[in-house]
């Protein structure tokens, strides 16, 4: 890249009305970013504590390691399917946090529901997760883009691109922040199927949340959509 050409992109990025608050103020970038931060959260929590559960089984080293392959061995084959489905952004969030919520469950497995204290069902659950968390994470970032997009011209697509794709990264990271440090504290005062249930329980009230308000209030956006192409056009001044 020549020196003319990046001094044209800063240039135009320092002209562009496109910012971070701008797109985060978009209820749909807002639930993405949050899906993308769920997903990391349900993964990462187990990295603390899930060890500590697979001793009571009386499980080996080498079959506790196996064991946390269950979610990359499905997560995986789900990362590269899930582009496939033609199904709107929105629906497949929705559908993969509640089924994810489930897929906690098994994981406790949970005490809340009664399931029987067995291996196999949290073996179920860690497949099923690395599915589900698939299915949370890669569709939310062309939601960011396409809820995004729309609301701007061709000019300002490489700018929505970029800024999106660093709120995405950002909320997987705080995703992963989050996990380890909130599960340790819940496992310490809870224990781990109890942990399991708090964090289950919070991927199905995200989906109910982003089925009632992700999918709603169009008639808002297209009000805040038109509202912002009017700032968007430079204002003329018509002379006698």
């Amino acid at each position: 890249m020549s020196l003319l050409q990046a001094s044209q992109i800063n240039l135009s990025s320092a002209n562009s009305s496109v910012t971070n608050w701008v797109l985060i103020k978009n209820v749909r970038v807002i639930f993405a970013c949050l899906a993308g931060t769920l997903a990391f959260f349900t993964d990462t929590q187990l990295e603390p504590i899930f060890s500590q559960r697979l001793e009571e089984f009386n499980m080996s080293t080498f079959q506790i390691g196996l064991m946390f392959t269950l979610i990359p061995a499905t997560y995986i084959p789900s990362m590269l399917l899930i582009p496939l489905v033609r199904v709107e952004k929105r629906i497949i969030l929705i559908v993969s946090a509640f089924l994810l919520g489930v897929a906690t469950f098994l994981n406790g497995p949970s005490e809340v529901f009664h399931m029987p204290d067995v291996l196999y069902l949290i073996m179920m659950g860690q497949a099923f997760s690395g599915i589900f968390i698939a299915c949370l994470s890669i569709p939310a970032l062309p939601e960011m883009i396409n809820a995004s997009s729309a609301r701007f011209d061709k000019t300002e697509e490489h700018r929505v691109h970029s800024l999106c794709s660093g709120l995405y990264n950002a909320s997987l990271g705080l995703g992963q922040t989050l996990g380890p440090i909130l599960s340790s504290a819940l496992y310490a005062a809870f224990g781990f199927r109890v942990t399991q249930d708090i964090i289950g329980f919070t991927c199905i009230f995200y989906a109910i949340i982003y089925l009632l308000f992700g999918l709603g209030f169009k008639s808002c956006r297209r009000v805040e959509k038109d509202s912002l192409t009017q700032e968007l056009v430079p204002k003329t001044s018509i002379s006698n």
